[in-house]
């Protein structure tokens, strides 16, 4: 992927990787630099956009002040240093222990504390520990999306586990896990797994809108299964360590806890007494309206969405698996394992041609590659009988090269991190239509198993939401796409403001919390000043009048009527928007219009924040490879997944 481009100014350009260049997105620019360097970029903006450039000023200091870290003490210096060594880089933890490094540690003055591999691996894991809780408090009551794979490494199988969502018109991924399988990787199983990592992270099954795989028969039962599961996670405690992180903590048992703790408060005061009680009336009132909300059922089914990168490879594969072409193919196979021979190998050295690739016979990829690197040695081949092709096989590697080239590039591009539905779907026909310009045989089967393909991709309720809200591409929605699309978003939007007025309802547990610590004696309370007093009187009648006005909400017979109303009148008018130009942000354009549509900005940022692939896992997958390593195949899972879960998160945040 690269180093992580942080600076803000790229927001204003959309970058072309495959030619170097960028192009400015502010209205009435649309100049094309021949850059990528966020540097130039900002010169652009401060030369001819001076309110984007105060803009992207702005933004980065702060975000400079946000990642300045404090300093830390040599010896905490040096042991997150060696965190690193271990986490970003992939030393082992016996390195530290080595002979040479603990010589290179004694040179340092002032150390006076041993630093080695447990002192590390102690380290490592308290690391671990607190990003893991301030990522349960970052997801919170969240609305999420999950991507889920699986992979096998040696004898050892790992899953893995990325959370998606929108935060500030920005796509942010976040690893959750990668945890080892012991058993058979069936779908009740793997259903188990990923309950037991949401738990960590305190992530209720209703806060995932859904999760994309791939096309495994396993995953995709898996992700049906917990879909369908009716069970609260609060009440499967089953195959959960309370030591392998953060308890999840039952709404219901927090609220119970609270008014339990309330009614055993000491009794010597009596206006502390009261106002325990008064504060226990109005946890009671919130406790009903927890339970009339949970109590209702939801509308909204988590969805089950195809990863996009998989479907495409399977579409490509199945023309790679057409005889005639494989014919093709197994010729230039049998020529490249010649050229490799070392006869020819001296021979490419004397022309200083690059030794020919072979691929993999299931990686329709490596075969594009190998294709490429034979048309690449064609003069070479024709000074040798033993390397001899008719003309008739170098024009069908030719085509061949020619048809495939822009399934090369999609895939490229499906592995963005900033890539909505819509972004996929734009790609998605602009590929077929590159494919009908060719217009070779070999190009129009793969219209056909690309459309084969995609009725099971783009046959999903979420698919439909996410192109619907963006107005790049919702025109190409039939009437009764939109329809669908229409119904699945207001189940949406009902279910997001429950999940709202749930999060409220855990601030004023809060408040409450805060209340239980008050002083209890007659004493202490003297010793409150009278600001303190009166703060906790407005709070007080606050949540009372919330709360009152809460339950009045709940009561109403046609609250939902209403809803749905408001928001076909909002899609009304936000289908009479302007085409938004194929090049444009669609995350922009809803950050631009959240006061416009305040309803349909909520429900574009859960919408939209559907993952079209699951790339990021299979990325995880290269990182644990790079960690167990030949020489490290007897690493614990517990100390695997601590190593995984920095390392992602100071590589990729």
């Amino acid at each position: 992927m690269g180093r992580k481009k942080i600076n803000k100014s790229y927001r204003y350009f959309n970058l072309d990787e495959n030619n170097k260049t960028s192009k400015c997105l502010v209205a009435g620019c649309e100049k094309v630099l021949k850059t990528l360097h966020g540097a130039n970029l900002l010169k652009h903006l401060s030369k001819y956009h001076e309110k984007e450039y105060k803009e992207v000023l702005l933004l980065n200091k702060e975000n400079y002040n946000l990642s300045k870290k404090p300093r830390l003490s040599t010896q905490d210096s040096l042991l997150q240093e060696c965190t690193n060594l271990v986490t970003v880089h992939g030393r082992p933890l016996t390195l530290i222990d080595d002979h040479a490094f603990q010589n290179i540690l004694s040179m340092i003055p002032n150390i006076n504390l041993a630093i080695n591999s447990q002192n590390v691996r102690c380290t490592l894991k308290d690391t671990a520990d607190q990003l893991r809780s301030n990522l349960a408090n970052e997801v919170r009551n969240l609305p999420i999306c999950l991507k889920v794979d699986v992979a096998s490494l040696s004898n050892r199988s790992f899953m893995g586990v990325n959370a998606q969502y929108i935060k500030d018109g920005q796509i942010v991924l976040r690893n959750l896990a990668v945890i080892e399988l012991f058993k058979r990787h069936t779908s009740e199983h793997l259903k188990e797994r990923l309950i037991f990592i949401l738990r960590r992270f305190r992530i209720h099954n209703k806060q995932v809108y859904c999760i994309t795989t791939d096309n495994g028969a396993n995953i995709l039962k898996m992700s049906r299964l917990f879909a369908a599961d009716t069970i609260h996670i609060e009440n499967n405690n089953e195959n959960y360590n309370p030591e392998e992180g953060d308890r999840f903590n039952s709404k219901f048992s927090q609220l119970d806890d609270i008014t339990h703790s309330d009614s055993e408060s000491d009794a010597d005061d009596v206006d502390h007494e009261t106002e325990n009680d008064f504060n226990d009336q109005i946890m009671q009132s919130i406790f009903n309206f927890q339970l009339n909300i949970v109590d209702d059922e939801d509308n909204i089914a988590i969805a089950v969405v195809r990863c996009a990168a998989h479907t495409l490879q399977l579409a490509m594969q199945d023309v790679c698996n057409d005889n005639v072409i494989q014919s093709v193919i197994t010729s230039a196979r049998n020529i490249i394992k010649r050229l490799r021979t070392p006869t020819f190998t001296v021979i490419l050295k004397e022309k200083r041609k690059k030794k020919p690739t072979l691929d993999c016979s299931t990686r329709w990829h490596s075969t594009i590659d190998m294709v490429e690197s034979i048309l690449n040695l064609k003069d070479i081949c024709a000074t040798s009988e033993l390397l001899y092709l008719p003309d008739e096989t170098w024009n069908d590697l030719d085509l061949f090269l020619k048809s495939m080239l822009p399934g090369k590039k999609l895939t490229k591009i499906l592995q963005k991190e900033q890539l909505t539905m819509g972004d996929f779907y734009i790609e998605w026909m602009k590929c077929q239509f590159e494919l009908q310009k060719i217009n070779t045989l070999l190009a129009r089967q793969i219209i056909c198993h690309m459309k084969h393909r995609q009725d099971v991709l783009f046959d999903n309720n979420a698919f439909l939401s996410a192109i619907y809200l963006d107005p790049r591409v919702n025109s190409t929605l039939t009437n009764e796409q939109q329809s669908i699309a229409q119904t699945n978003l207001i189940n949406l939007y009902i279910h997001i403001q429950k999940m709202n007025l749930l999060n409220q309802k855990n601030t004023h547990i809060s408040s409450s919390v805060e209340t239980e610590n008050m002083p209890s004696t007659s004493n202490d309370i003297q010793a409150v000043g009278s600001c303190q007093c009166l703060e906790d009187f407005l709070n007080s009648s606050y949540i009372e009048k919330h709360v009152h006005n809460i339950s009045t909400l709940v009561r109403r017979t046609d609250l939902t009527g209403e809803i749905t109303n408001t928001l076909k009148a909002s899609f009304k008018i936000f289908l009479e928007e302007p085409l938004l130009k194929s090049s444009e942000s669609v995350l922009k354009f809803w950050e631009e219009k959240q006061l416009i549509y305040p309803q349909l900005y909520q429900l574009a940022r859960v919408a939209l924040s559907v993952p079209a692939t699951q790339v990021s896992v299979e990325r995880l997958f290269s990182a644990l490879k790079f960690i167990v390593s030949n020489l490290r195949m007897n690493l614990k899972d517990d100390i695997i997944e601590d190593i995984l879960f920095v390392r992602c998160y100071k590589l990729y945040r």
